[in-house]
């Protein structure tokens, strides 16, 4: 579950800002303030992460298209340097770095320039400067490695340089708690009850003649990120074998590092502001999905794949939503035209309608339901959830969020283990203009079905200094505000609600 995301000189943001992130997070705003902007750097880390073969920064990718990378940095200065960071603690027990407690918090923070030839006419790639890692319990260990940049090389082998990185660390202090990190994945097989605390091995001393072995090391990159360290470099370094093998290894310490930051960001699902208008018939191909899309393109297949699990679900909420339909999906296709399939709606008269025959609220609210329905310890961000909805609508999308966000258990099931049974359980960071969205989930924390820290309202102003900045408002006990909403934002209800108070 991610915990929080830091931006500098990204987009809208120009000084750094910390962004909390709860199980629900709501962001509001005026337009064009930046509030997407807080999704699209998780997507942008996430396109970056999920492979080998993407060696450099993915500005321009399947999840995010943000152009170039001058294009997505403040002001297009490039005097300034982007930093994306994010922070999260594990919500899977088969997490990379299962050494650590789930409990632990990890952290990266990246940050990204233009690497150069020297060439006037160079105008650079895109790469990963500087990496700083952080695991955090009572207490910290944090490390930082810096790219090696070639002093000088041909605009022409400028992609070999951006795809052959290597990266060292930065400085003895990092050297020192590098070190301090191999020796508590190292517990693991020494110990039968492994160290799982950052704070067991926080006070352990570290030689200096051994943190200046570590600084000289190399790392070679497993995509964007460092994983292990060079062989060459390695040998003429006096140190243990079993100390070799494990910085050199395939999975190594930072190679797990590495995984459980990307298998993190894979858990990110993402549904845009407008979702795909509902078609009369669908083509089927490919096998399951795990997310609708961000457009809602693949819900269809979802729901004829997992018919069995989501159809019953949806009809369920869509009764709690009021909405006076029934949801099936049917075999449209033949041998000859293969697996076609049409969505339809039936009401309590019998009457069966297509989504495409009823109002457009439906259909940009169905692919929001699905991806709630079938996602389990997933993060999900969705960007004006409320689109065409009545705010009756609105308000028991709140419940939806809430009910998906909270952990269930289903009913046993021969063959299925305790574990398997488990759903909902996600995070959904959710940009917003909508009012009955928030009341009702302030009239959720007054009912003490839920906790305020389980809501943050995050409002993105823009200043006139260095770009936009976030603001966390804080909600109390029973559901009230605590910081006085920005002037001009829901200003009717909110001023009458602090005069009442006045």
């Amino acid at each position: 579950m991610l915990k929080s995301i830091r931006l500098e000189n990204f987009k809208a943001f120009g000084d750094p800002q910390e962004v909390p992130i709860s199980p629900i997070t709501l962001i509001y705003g005026p337009n064009s303030a930046g509030k997407s902007s807080i999704i699209q750097s998780l997507l942008l880390m996430r396109q970056s992460m999920q492979s080998a073969s993407v060696r450099t920064p993915l500005f321009n990718g399947d999840d995010t298209n943000l152009g170039t990378y001058l294009s997505a940095l403040f002001e297009h200065n490039t005097e300034n340097k982007m930093k994306i960071g994010f922070s999260f603690q594990t919500r899977s027990s088969y997490s990379p770095l299962r050494l650590l407690a789930r409990s632990t918090t990890r952290s990266i923070d990246i940050e990204f320039d233009l690497l150069k030839s020297g060439y006037k006419s160079d105008q650079g790639i895109p790469a990963v400067f500087g990496i700083k890692y952080g695991f955090h319990d009572t207490s910290s260990i944090e490390f930082e490695l810096s790219r090696i940049v070639q002093k000088k090389t041909s605009p022409a082998d400028l992609d070999d340089s951006a795809s052959t990185a290597e990266f060292q660390v930065k400085d003895l202090l990092s050297a020192r708690n590098l070190a301090k990190f191999f020796i508590l994945h190292n517990m693991r097989s020494l110990k039968p009850e492994p160290i799982s605390k950052v704070s067991q091995i926080h006070d352990i001393e570290i030689d200096e003649a051994f943190a200046k072995m570590i600084k000289k090391l190399r790392f070679y990159t497993w995509g964007i990120l460092p994983f292990r360290a060079e062989s060459t470099v390695l040998s003429q370094i006096k140190m243990s074998d079993e100390i070799k093998f494990s910085l050199s290894s395939p999975y190594s310490p930072l190679e797990l590092a590495r995984r459980d930051f990307a298998d993190e960001l894979l858990g990110i699902s993402y549904l845009g502001p407008l979702r795909s208008p509902p078609a009369r018939h669908y083509i089927i191909s490919g096998t399951d999905k795990q997310s609708v899309g961000s457009r809602g393109e693949r819900m269809p297949q979802i729901m004829y794949r997992r018919k069995r699990d989501v159809i019953p679900r949806i009809n369920e909420k869509l009764k709690e939503f009021g909405i006076p339909y029934s949801i099936d999906i049917q075999m449209a296709g033949n041998s000859l035209t293969g697996e076609i399939v049409a969505i339809a709606l039936s009401d309590s008269r019998g009457v069966v309608v297509s989504p495409s025959d009823v109002g457009f609220g439906i259909g940009q609210l169905l692919p929001i339901l699905v991806e709630g329905v079938v996602a389990t310890g997933q993060t999900i961000c969705v960007e004006q959830p409320e689109i065409h909805l009545h705010p009756r609508l609105q308000g028991h999308l709140a419940d939806f969020l809430y009910e998906t966000a909270k952990t269930h258990t289903a009913a046993p099931k021969p063959g299925l283990a305790a574990a398997n049974r488990r759903y909902g359980g996600n995070q959904w960071i959710v940009e917003t203009h909508s009012e009955a969205l928030m009341l009702r989930f302030q009239t959720l924390i007054k009912n003490k079905e839920i906790p305020s820290s389980f809501v943050s309202v995050l409002y993105v102003e823009p200043t006139d200094g260095r770009g936009s900045r976030v603001l966390k408002l804080r909600l109390d006990d029973d559901g009230d505000f605590i910081d006085e909403w920005p002037h001009g934002f829901f200003e009717e209800s909110f001023q009458e609600i602090f005069s009442r108070r006045a």
